[in-house]
């Protein structure tokens, strides 16, 4: 053979070997997830991550237009009629493992167990019923406003779809069956787990509508110690995503050709939540005096290192409800001291603001679990405070005894976080009780906030149905609850997630992976 022939025999064969190379996302978690079955047990992050690239849910957002999009519930069929919410299912779709057809019975058995798992709360479904041959319908414990189809659409946003089992319950011996090879419709199907990996294929044929996953295989590794995923990811190439990125980890990447760093907003949210009950929060200028003397530009840019946004109401920048003209009321410890002193006596000897005759002195509750940047944060609010003459008692509480604290109002300042959605509303958190008895949602309104002009807007929230209206309601609360000093909006977080230069992920949030059917290799 010719010499030229082979070299031409040679690179084609390279050229062949290179397009049958399969690309592969191998990341890491600090721990396998645990509830391969989704309702069985509280799912944590972990999980959530791996249920988004085994399951696929009913209905999804559509990231262009803060609506929906199809899934496998036809979205413009969805209605509520009073106490019943009807929808019609897509044509039918298969099991990532091939074993068949999703019937509208595994939908059926699906949303029941999604609803005895709690994942409905506080909306509450008393039953499930097929009607004809596609269509399913939820009948409510009561007529909702057209406003809760909103929230009933995102809850079935969050039902993921598995196989009626043959008893009719999954418990026992097919529940374990089950966790050891899960059937789901997600882009991956599963194949093999040992102790410390899990191992996911890509989906070949048509068994999702979303089409083939462009990566071919996916790994879960755990490495329990958060600082030793950078190490391990740099030491052996095959690691390709770091989900937490630590600030150490961030700097040395971005010192590298290798990697790209990714920031996106994680929908964390922090407040410090004020007590109602204690009658000092009556006083618009006492919480504006509060909200005066934390520097929050020093907060962020300081103790968070530039990585958050500074709040300036209950919504973070990613929410469709984000009202960009509302400002922070900014740091300003003079004219804290000035309000305070229209309120309160001054006590030259302790120091301190007077209430009642005594030191005004505030409880200050926080789950400590907190991470190191956190309890930095929570020392730089005590120690404001006490600048401008008001004394801070600190009580971190472990997660149980936080949250009863919480739910008892013991407590005057409570350093409080949340995951929001970003179609997720105030009213659990800002209405008033009268308000949430009316609705018979959960009481979340842990400070017993009151505000007539807030009451009234979520009432006019609730019964919106178009989306225009919802977003323009949301803003108005924005800027209501900035105005009235409702509590002290301190920040949004960043996250960084680090990653090979030719993977494109998309994580958005950190919690659960964003569309990972999008996910490619660019091969740059």
């Amino acid at each position: 053979m010719p010499r030229p022939c082979l070299y031409i025999v040679v690179i084609f064969s390279f050229a062949i070997i290179y397009s049958q190379q399969s690309s592969k996302l191998h990341y890491v978690e600090k721990r396998l997830p645990y509830p391969i079955y989704p309702y069985k047990e509280k799912t944590d992050d972990v999980s959530r991550r791996f249920q988004s690239l085994f399951y696929e849910t009913l209905i999804d957002d559509n990231p262009q237009n803060n609506d929906y999009e199809d899934r496998h519930i036809n979205y413009a069929s969805c209605r509520l009629e009073e106490n019943r919410f009807i929808f019609e299912l897509e044509d039918e779709w298969q099991w990532n493992d091939f074993s068949g057809a999703v019937s509208r019975y595994d939908v059926k058995f699906s949303i029941e167990e999604a609803v005895r798992y709690g994942l409905f709360n506080p909306i509450k479904v008393l039953d499930v019923q097929i009607q004809g041959n596609n269509a399913i319908e939820l009948q409510l414990d009561r007529n909702y406003p057209l406003g809760a189809k909103r929230d009933i659409l995102d809850k079935l946003r969050q039902v993921v779809v598995i196989p009626q089992p043959d008893s009719g319950n999954m418990q026992g011996e097919e529940l374990e069956i089950f966790a050891k090879s899960p059937v789901g419709t997600g882009p991956f199907q599963w194949d093999v787990a040992s102790g410390s990996r899990i191992q996911l294929l890509a989906v070949d044929g048509s068994t999702s509508r979303l089409g083939r996953a462009s990566i071919d295989e996916v790994v879960i590794e755990r490495i329990p110690l958060l600082m030793q995923h950078w190490q391990e990811m740099r030491t052996f190439q095959e690691i390709n995503l770091l989900i937490e990125a630590t600030r150490f980890s961030k700097v040395e990447a971005e010192a590298s050709t290798g990697y790209r760093v990714k920031p996106y907003a994680s929908d964390k949210v922090v407040f410090l939540l004020f007590n109602y009950n204690n009658d000092l929060f009556q006083d618009k200028p006492f919480r504006l005096a509060i909200d005066l003397c934390i520097d929050k530009e020093r907060l962020v840019a300081g103790t968070l290192q530039g990585e958050g946004d500074i709040l300036t109401g209950p919504f973070s920048q990613k929410s469709p409800y984000y009202k960009a003209s509302v400002k922070d009321n900014g740091y300003s410890p003079d004219s804290a001291r000035k309000l305070l002193n229209s309120i309160l006596d001054w006590d030259a000897e302790s120091e301190y603001f007077m209430y009642l005759g005594e030191p005004a002195k505030l409880r200050l509750i926080y789950d400590r679990g907190l991470n190191h940047e956190e309890g930095d944060v929570i020392t730089q609010i005590v120690s404001e405070l006490k600048k401008i003459g008001i004394s801070v008692t600190r009580r971190p509480l472990n997660t149980l005894n936080y949250r009863m604290a919480l739910n008892t109002g013991n407590f005057d300042l409570a350093y409080f976080k949340h995951h929001y959605d970003r179609k997720a509303f105030a009213h659990q958190f800002f209405s008033s009780n009268r308000l949430l008895r009316e609705n018979q949602y959960t009481d979340l309104n842990f400070g017993k906030y009151d505000n007539n002009v807030v009451d009234v807007l979520v009432e006019e929230w609730l019964r919106a149905d178009d989306r225009s209206s919802q977003q323009r309601i949301g803003q108005q609360v924005h800027s209501v609850l900035n105005r009235d000093v409702a509590c002290i909006f301190l920040y949004s977080q960043t996250a960084y997630a680090i990653h090979v230069r030719e993977l494109e992920p998309i994580i958005v949030p950190f919690y659960f992976f964003g569309r990972p059917h999008e996910w490619t290799f660019t091969n740059e």
